[in-house]
Parts: structure tokens; C-alpha cells; sequence
């Protein structure tokens, strides 16, 4: 993927879930999408794309990866690595709001590994 839409898919995870705050829910309810939520790949998916069938799928599977080609063109199979780290930042790093430190610690760290920016 270039780096461009790399940059503007971080900036996006990271604006979204600065503002809402920990997870979704919990991994006996959706994820992706829930209660006017989403999670760090939720917010990429635009509700008329969402499709329940996503759910309880992790981001590297087929259903989900799919959804997200069809919107980032540009991705690529070595591009689901990132987008899990995403993913996961927000599952197992923010799961109340006491957490908030540790999810913008490794979002710093995801964005150096990727020579991405921090949103301000």
C-alpha cells in the first residue's frame, strides 16, 4: 500500500478511537461494528459496506480482508500485518479508560515501525 493511504488509514483509526475510547465490546458481541461504536477497523468500514458476516472474523480473514480491498485498493496481503496492529492496539490495549496510556503508547510505537506520523 503506499504510504499516503497508510498515513490517512492511521490518522483515521487513531482520530476515531481517540475519540471513542475503549473497545467495542466484548468477544461475545460484534466487534467490528456495535451500538453506534466500531473498532479500529470498524472505522474504516462505511455502514452501507458493513455486513454482519464480518463478525467474530479476525482482519486477515477473507470476509473482512475483502471489504477492506474493496475500499483501500491498494492493499495488499503484506498489508494485513498492519491493519491487524491496528486492530489489536485497540483489543488488547484499551479496554477501559484507564488504559488510554497504554493504547497511545503502542500506537506510537506502530507509527514508528511504519514511519507514520501521530495524528495531533
Amino acid at each position: 500500500m503506499k504510504k499516503s493511504v497508510k498515513q490517512a488509514i492511521f490518522t483515521k483509526v487513531f482520530k476515531h478511537i481517540n475519540k471513542q475510547g475503549p473497545c467495542t465490546a466484548s468477544y461475545f458481541e460484534p466487534r467490528y461494528q456495535y451500538k453506534n461504536k466500531s473498532c479500529a477497523i470498524g472505522c474504516l468500514i462505511p455502514k452501507d459496506q458493513y455486513k454482519r458476516g464480518i463478525e467474530f472474523n479476525p482482519v486477515e480473514e477473507d470476509k473482512v480482508w475483502k471489504v477492506l480491498v474493496n475500499l483501500y485498493p491498494s492493499l495488499t496481503n503484506r498489508d494485513k500485518s498492519f491493519m491487524n496492529k491496528l486492530q489489536l492496539a485497540h483489543d488488547d490495549h484499551y479496554t477501559d479508560q484507564n488504559e488510554k496510556p497504554a493504547w497511545l503508547k503502542e500506537m506510537r510505537k506502530i507509527a514508528k515501525n511504519y514511519h507514520l506520523l501521530m495524528p495531533k
